[in-house]
């Protein structure tokens, strides 16, 4: 618990708001991502995904080819 960017028991349940949101091409899910909450989980990405979101208006079809976290970190 005392190294940088131990496990936060917050990252398992953000991982999967940003799985499901990507996976049902979710623009608005993506876009309300908490950025705050992003940073201190180390997900620098959240602007990004926000920005994603904004852009993928109407019906958006996603596929994720892989979703997992071998080393304790999502990919």
């Amino acid at each position: 618990e005392k190294a940088p960017g131990h496990l936060d028991a917050r990252a398992d349940d953000f991982d999967k708001q940003i799985d499901a949101a990507l996976r049902d091409g979710d623009g608005a899910a993506l876009q309300n991502l908490d950025a705050d909450l992003g940073r201190e989980l180390w997900c620098h990405d959240v602007p990004a995904l926000q920005a994603l979101g904004a852009a993928a208006t109407g019906s958006v079809e996603a596929q994720v080819h892989y979703a997992d976290d071998p080393f304790g970190v999502q990919y």
